[in-house]
């Protein structure tokens, strides 16, 4: 499968012209360009890899067995891609190959593959290969000699008694590019503590036989060296055995780790837990992360510190932050104020890095605050309360500032992360509009918190927005109980923040939130999240109208181009009915304050999956629309019948409108798809033969009208699937206005102009036997015999051979083409074929010589010649035999004068077959035999243009006899 730079893939190069990026999302390499039934990502991505290794550069022979490892001893071979890993990141799974080179791995050389999508698609992927590769295996010692702390030590340049504090830890053999630059980090050196470098050894000088860029052989030794005022140190270095030179070393800074709730207790147990549950019943549900981000040690300690939010003790009481030592693990009980603050550092740093892996540039977004931004993970005593502060100037985030969870009990509030994804809902606006509030809401921050925290949560209520710590407030509020935009809650502050959470966990719950798959769940949350954000830096002021803010989020959705695989522009409608759903929207005169949902769109015409329009409750099912019913015949009936494969049904599609207006110009489109190929939109499908059809008057407000019938052809049996999308002026469907490639998961449930419905094709036998006979009738003029012909046909076409396949395994048998040779016979030579002569022409057609070649063959014969003696008689039984006439003086002098003129025979012969004439008579012909009727003017004139201009005669027979007519005319013949 060859990928060419085009709008839709993109590849980057480096400077000698390898491939190092290639990127197509919208051309995804599939299962079915894999030739492969239902993959998993490994499988795919390793086909994948093979189709894609040309332009990677990649010769057959470093892709021959991908699923081997390298080896610990080298051997004489080139380079190689083994498999490395297969790891998941949300929606996006990535399968990475290792390259080798003498069988061993070339360090930091690999092809990456990343997927994606229901069914899984290759979406991109990346290479740092490297195509120099010119070590050679290194004679002498063995990993074991380098196991010697001597023998390190000396490679090293240590002396004896830092020598003596030396360890292994592990040996193995690499291949390494040598490059000066990299010798060493080039941030080392400096004196321990919070502005200096990771430390570095001076090394012994590289002897001139090293020479740069090249690649080596080398020992990777792993060691363990302590130095004074670093405590304990890890280090790597790659030591050329022929020189005993270090190539490569690196002190290897320890990643801290800390114990935290990764989710609050209640959601991660299920249980209706507190801050003052006992340790023995709070501590088995820590997690041991990795803490991102942080400084390096200052003296060998580690403190909470690093890229986005430092602890720090801002207010009272003083409660300092926890540091640690090596191994550095800031690992504490639940009920302890030192766990509070790895949590604080674990969560704020986390919410950053949230928007950072979303692709937001942090510095640029946050452009009014200063990095790292102070958290104080016990500032407010014995109070159960957490806070974001501005910075002076109001532009950006001042401090983060936590108490506890529950009053009277030492847990912190910090360690319940949807807290702190509360008060990030602050630091968001400081930067964007200078205040901690939108101005008709306090925040976002309960929507993001409830969102981000539902896919895997357990909590016993689903709907708590803060289960563990115990606060009222909830994301499934009622408009009867006030919780309305314009309701007497709508207080722009806390009330309304219910509002928004609720309104927005809607969004999520109709996107997938309620989909039984986590990896559904999750992306819905995900995305919406990064919708929040992205609406809210489009913001510049506060303002009372939270429609602006649907209209930054719409915006948000319709000006992505890529969320990590995700085309924008499928949730605006879902967005604009959730606010609906919740008051927002009334209508002119509507009474306050706001009980009832606002009003529709003016035109929102849609397909009744069974929600009248609605986006919830949640479908597992997307194929199960009641409005999309199928017929076997176009009478108008309203009951489904399930369709016949290979022949034509009917399919009705019933629209309605929703909306305050009248919907004008309504149309309805309608696609067919097979499973096994996908059901992305619009890759996966195709329009029927029908491919729209409009609604013949307005749509009134609450009216539907039924649009049809679809004529359209199922290719398979057991299941085929139905996609109709409605548009209307100032209501497009999202089908024609979503650009790049959608799995319809994402699509149609978005979408009420969107409806699909899984139908269940079977075969018609008594239709299949009737029409296979009329095959036999028509083309070898006797009746089947049985049960070996007749059975063997159908019994194709039941098991998917295609009517074209059926009618050209009859052309080309050789009991037509001896029956076709016979009847030339018969027409142009007035006798029976003698054996030989008949043989020989058989043995033409059966090796593909075409019909009217022989044809010319016989009329340009001696032997009808002879009978025939040119021009006069020649060109006068031309016209007999092939126009089925006499000659008229000016068509015989015409033809009679080009042979004088020396024209060959054989070209007159062609002259007569691609007449217009000759070509009327044949397919006129057709009509007569095959349908039972006069040719009608625009489909003769269709048949002669296509026979006048070299369609293959088998071919034109063939459209016949597929035909629908033939096949509903002989379905009908007992």
């Amino acid at each position: 499968m060859a990928f060419d730079d085009s709008p839709d893939v993109h590849t980057e190069r480096d400077e000698e012209g390898h491939v190092r990026v290639l990127q197509h999302r919208a051309e995804p390499f599939t299962a079915g360009a894999a030739r492969l039934g239902a993959p998993s990502a490994r499988e795919l991505a390793d086909e994948y890899v093979r189709q894609v290794a040309d332009l990677y550069d990649i010769t057959p022979d470093e892709i021959a067995d991908l699923q081997r490892t390298a080896l610990a001893e080298p051997a004489e071979e080139g380079p190689r891609l083994t498999f490395s890993e297969e790891k998941a990141a949300l929606d996006m799974t990535v399968v990475s190959y290792a390259q080798t080179f003498l069988g061993l791995p070339v360090w930091q050389a690999a092809l990456e593959v990343r997927l994606y999508g229901e069914p899984l698609r290759v979406a991109s992927s990346d290479s740092v290969l490297h195509y120099d590769l010119d070590a050679v295996l290194p004679a002498g010692d063995s990993p074991a000699d380098w196991g010697d702390r001597k023998t390190v030590s000396r490679a090293l340049g240590l002396d004896e008694e830092t020598a003596g504090r030396l360890s292994i830890n592990g040996t193995r053999l690499l291949v390494y590019r040598y490059v000066p630059e990299d010798r060493s980090d080039s941030t080392a050196g400096g004196e321990p503590g919070l502005d200096g470098g990771p430390p570095t050894l001076p090394l012994p000088t590289v002897p001139p036989t090293i020479v740069a860029k090249r690649h080596y052989v080398v020992h990777e030794v792993l060691f363990s060296l302590p130095l004074p005022g670093w405590e304990e140190l890890h280090w790597r270095a790659f030591v050329e055995p022929g020189t005993s030179t270090v190539l490569y070393l690196r002190a290897l800074a320890a990643s801290a780790t800390g114990c935290v709730f990764v989710t609050d207790p209640v959601s991660a147990s299920g249980v209706a837990l507190t801050g003052c549950s006992p340790a023995a019943t709070l501590d088995p549900l820590r997690a041991t992360v990795a803490l991102p981000g942080l400084d390096p040690p200052a003296s060998g300690v580690q403190a909470l510190r690093g890229t986005y939010v430092a602890l720090t003790d801002t207010d009272a009481p003083a409660v300092a932050a926890p540091t640690t030592t090596d191994p550095f693990s800031f690992c504490y009980s639940a009920v302890t104020n030192d766990f509070a603050a790895v949590n604080a550092y674990y969560h704020y740093d986390g919410a950053y890095r949230l928007l950072e892996s979303m692709g937001f540039d942090i510095k640029s977004y946050f452009d009014g605050t200063a990095f790292p931004v102070p958290v104080d993970h016990q500032g407010f005593g014995t109070s159960v309360n957490a806070q974001a502060a501005g910075n002076p100037s109001g532009t950006g985030m001042g401090r983060f500032r936590n108490g506890l969870a529950t009053a009277g009990c030492s847990v912190g509030i910090a360690a319940d992360a949807r807290v702190v994804l509360h008060e990030f809902g602050h630091a968001l606006l400081w930067d964007h509009v200078g205040s901690p509030n939108f101005g008709w809401c306090h925040s976002a921050g309960d929507a993001l918190a409830a969102i981000l925290h539902d896919p895997s949560s357990q909590a016993p209520d689903r709907f708590a927005t803060f289960p563990y710590i115990g606060l009222d407030r909830r994301h499934d509020r009622a408009l009867a109980a006030g919780f309305a935009w314009g309701g007497n809650r709508d207080d722009r502050q806390y009330g309304s923040e219910q509002i928004l959470s609720t309104t927005l966990f809607r969004v999520y719950r109709s996107a997938g939130g309620d989909d039984a798959d986590v990896t559904i769940k999750r992306f819905a949350a995900r995305y919406l999240a990064f919708l929040i954000v992205k609406a809210i830096g489009a913001l510049t002021v506060t303002t009372n109208d939270p429609r602006v803010y649907v209209s930054a989020l719409i915006d948000a959705d319709v000006s992505t181009a890529d969320f990590e695989g995700h085309r924008g522009g499928a949730w605006h409608k879902a967005l604009r009915w959730s606010f609906e759903r919740q008051g927002l929207y009334q209508p002119a005169g509507a009474p306050r304050p706001v009980t009832q949902p606002g009003a529709p769109p003016a035109v929102d015409v849609y397909i009744d999956d069974g929600r009248a329009g609605a986006y919830l409750p949640y479908q597992d099912n997307l194929f199960a629309c009641p409005d999309i019913w199928n017929r076997r015949a176009p009478d108008g009936g309203t009951a489904h019948q399930e369709p016949t494969v290979g022949w034509t049904n009917y399919t009705y599609v019933r629209v309605k409108n929703r909306g305050t207006q009248a919907a004008t110009d309504v149309g309805v489109e309608l696609f067919q798809a097979d499973p096994a190929a996908g059901l992305a939109w619009p890759t996966g499908w195709i329009a029927t033969t029908t491919a729209r059809s409009s609604v013949p008057t307005p749509l009134a407000p609450n009216g539907d009208a039924v649009v049809g019938p679809f004529a359209w052809t199922p290719r398979t049996a057991g299941d085929e699937r139905l996609l109709a999308s409605a548009s209307a002026p100032g209501d497009p469907s999202n089908a024609d206005t979503v650009s790049g490639v959608l799995p319809v998961r994402r699509l149609v449930p978005l979408d009420n102009n969107l409806a699909m419905r899984s139908v269940s094709p079977t075969f018609d036998v008594i239709g299949e036997v009737r029409w296979v006979t009329g095959l036999y009738e028509n083309l070898l003029s006797r009746e089947p015999d049985q049960p070996g012909g007749l059975d063997y046909w159908v019994v194709a076409r039941l098991t998917g051979t295609s009517p074209s396949a059926v009618v050209t395994g009859f052309l080309r048998s050789e009991e037509y083409d001896a029956a076709l040779v016979t009847s030339f016979y018969a027409k142009f030579l007035d006798r029976v074929p003698d054996p030989q002569g008949h043989r020989h022409w058989v043995d033409q057609l059966r090796a593909g010589t075409p019909r009217h070649a022989v044809i010319v063959g016989f009329l340009d014969s001696p032997e009808f010649k002879t009978n025939n003696t040119p021009p006069d008689n020649f060109v006068e039984a031309l016209y007999v035999r092939l126009l089925a006439r006499a000659s008229d003086p000016a068509g015989k002098q015409y033809w009679v004068g080009r042979l004088a003129a020396g024209t060959p025979t054989a070209n007159v012969i062609l002259g007569f077959l691609m007449s217009d004439e000759y070509c009327t008579r044949e397919i006129t012909g057709l009509y007569q035999s095959f349908l039972g009727r006069a040719p009608d003017p625009d489909g003769l004139a269709a048949w002669v243009g296509a026979m006048a201009t070299g369609t293959p005669f088998q071919e034109i027979q063939t459209g016949f006899l597929i035909s629908d007519e033939y096949r509903t005319r002989r379905r009908a013949t007992p």
